[in-house]
């Protein structure tokens, strides 16, 4: 019947969808995504391989399309897929329309309390080899994530999987076999606590949330650089970043402030600033300018393929700069400069009443004459 695959697929297919939203635009996070859900397939993937041959759960050949790779079948490994994939969308979409998440006091609780009651469980529950590696695992990614507070992150995360909990329970309730005659997955009795959900057993709620907070803390730690573009994903080679809002190695961010406005027109200047940050480590703040001149020399590029190409490749850039730094005042202003004096056929011009909207607040904030000039002259060019 071919069931799991089709549950997989209806799964990924409206966030995959809405992805190109001009609103949302999560393609553009592909190249932070895709690798943070294969980083999550790292521990997911041999622990799901070690349980199956073990017996510990185990998949019915009716609901299967009978393709099997590593000893689980194809639709196992598309799961670990499709559903982390709809989940982090699901995030993203709250991070970009601010949906709000719980405050710093109440994720700091809600994540001891959760340490505390994994903790408890897998001691409770040793000797069940589903139940103790979940809890086991969850224990010690929630003292990591108490060892390394992110609240705001923690506090968003936790709202994102309490709302994706009913869809959990609609996906979870069909591979349990809720509807079914026989479960699309099945659990070995003994190897689990035995405290059900209808047909969901209770580990999955946690071994659910572990899978999502592992997800988005690759996906927000990224400890890889990439370009994410409307012709594929092009994903770059890993980069140490300097530090948050701080000037990267060799970049001399006086000398791009100063000729900012010039490589605009001219194009010998925009190759200049191109050539500047050619073969130096760039934190957040470096990449997003060096993203402007990219959008910048497509006025200067030769050919239509060539000017869509730069634009893109730099508007691609300044979006994951800010998405790892979206407090940066400084490339708030990089964006809607180019956002501002773009042709509108681009479609590049969503995020201007939010970049405007950050520039005003954060404006009293800089103390460089010359960027607040720039920042000036932008804001009352409205």
């Amino acid at each position: 019947m071919w069931t799991y695959l089709w549950v997989d697929l209806g799964a990924i297919s409206i966030p995959l969808i809405y992805s190109f939203h001009p609103k949302l635009r999560f393609h553009r996070e592909w190249g932070r995504a895709l690798p943070a859900i294969a980083g999550m397939m790292l521990l997911f993937v041999p622990w799901d391989i070690w349980a199956t041959a073990r017996g510990v759960w185990g998949f019915n050949a009716q609901h299967l399309t009978g393709v099997q790779l590593l000893g689980l079948p194809v639709e196992e490994w598309l799961f670990f897929i499709c559903i982390p994939y709809a989940c982090l969308f699901t995030y993203h979409c709250f991070k970009v329309l601010r949906f709000p998440g719980l405050p710093a006091a109440g994720a700091m609780w809600a994540t001891r309390l959760l340490f505390v009651a994994s903790v408890a469980a897998a001691v409770l529950w040793r000797h069940q080899p589903y139940t103790a590696p979940t809890f086991a695992l969850l224990a010690g990614f929630l003292l990591y994530v108490q060892l390394r507070p992110r609240p705001e992150r923690t506090g968003l995360a936790l709202i994102t999987y309490a709302v994706l909990l009913l869809p959990f329970f609609v996906v979870n309730g069909i591979l349990t076999g809720t509807g079914l005659d026989q479960p699309v997955v099945w659990y070995n009795e003994k190897a689990i606590w035995g405290q059900r959900l209808a047909t969901i057993p209770v580990e999955d709620v946690f071994y659910g949330l572990l899978m999502f907070l592992l997800t988005v803390w690759l996906y927000e730690a990224a400890p890889w650089r990439a370009l994410a573009g409307r012709r594929g994903v092009a994903a770059t080679a890993f980069v140490l970043m300097a530090g948050s809002g701080t000037a990267a190695q060799g970049i001399d961010l006086e000398l791009v402030r100063g000729h900012y406005a010039q490589a605009a027109r001219d194009p010998q200047a925009c190759q200049d600033m191109l050539a500047h940050f050619q073969g130096k480590q760039l934190d957040q703040l470096a990449s997003g300018y060096l993203g402007a001149f990219e959008a910048m020399w497509a006025e200067h590029a030769q050919g239509p393929r060539s000017k869509l190409e730069s634009f893109r490749r730099g508007t691609d850039r300044i979006d994951q700069a800010i998405s790892g730094l979206p407090e940066e005042v400084e490339l708030r202003f990089i964006r809607l400069s180019i956002q501002r004096n773009c042709p509108w056929i681009l479609g590049y011009r969503s995020d201007q009443e939010e970049d405007e909207r950050q520039l005003r607040a954060g404006l009293a904030r800089v103390k460089d004459p010359v960027l607040r000039s720039l920042m000036v002259a932008l804001l009352e060019a409205e």
